[in-house]
């Protein structure tokens, strides 16, 4: 399986859209607050491990990238007014 960051095909398109519905939490990690996404295994995977290599991705430089995250973040809740 090729990785989409990887994919030499990509030379031809003009913008890039990458959705994730998954579960979600809030990790602390080498002492930072991470958001996670849980992977169809139940392994959580950072976000930024996701956004990196769309980042640094030969085929996609210098054009617009888009990643919208549909999940949860764990038990952080907003007060109730």
């Amino acid at each position: 399986m090729v990785r989409v960051a990887e994919d030499s095909s990509l030379v031809s398109d003009q913008s890039f859209v990458l959705f994730v519905m998954s579960h979600g939490s809030i990790r602390y990690y080498d002492g930072v607050f991470t958001e996670v996404i849980f992977g169809s295994d139940g392994d959580p995977i950072a976000t930024s491990q996701i956004l990196e290599p769309l980042a640094k991705c030969p085929a996609l430089t210098g054009k617009p990238k888009i990643a919208f995250f549909q999940a949860c973040r764990g038990g952080i809740y907003e007060p109730e007014k």
